[in-house]
């Protein structure tokens, strides 16, 4: 772990995510399977024998950074444009290296 800094990031990535849903507990059911699921990205990548680029380090970020904001009431939980970047970002971390192949050749 000490010659893989990006997983080293995304592994406390995964730390804010669980310290957030136990410090506020969402009451929202939709708001608390959004953190699990984070949270679960986080860590299948966090525990990755490859290193994980800056990319997917600042991918990871946002993620966390919706999740949060999410469970704090911050940002609009009806808002399609928030529903629609959300579902952009997921993507774009679950494929990082299949994007990067497509567009590398």
């Amino acid at each position: 772990m000490i010659r893989k800094p990006g997983n080293l990031i995304l592994l406390i990535f995964a730390v804010c995510v669980f310290g957030d849903v136990l410090l506020v507990r969402p009451n929202n059911e939709g708001d608390f399977l959004i953190s699990i699921g984070i949270l679960g990205a986080l860590l299948s990548r966090a525990f990755l024998e490859d290193a994980q680029s800056i990319a997917v380090c600042l991918l990871g970020l946002s993620l966390t950074l919706i999740a949060v904001l999410r469970n704090h009431n911050i940002l609009d939980r009806e808002s399609d444009f928030w529903f629609c970047v959300s579902l952009l970002t997921a993507f774009t971390y679950a494929l990082w290296e299949k994007l990067v192949g497509w567009f590398s050749t």
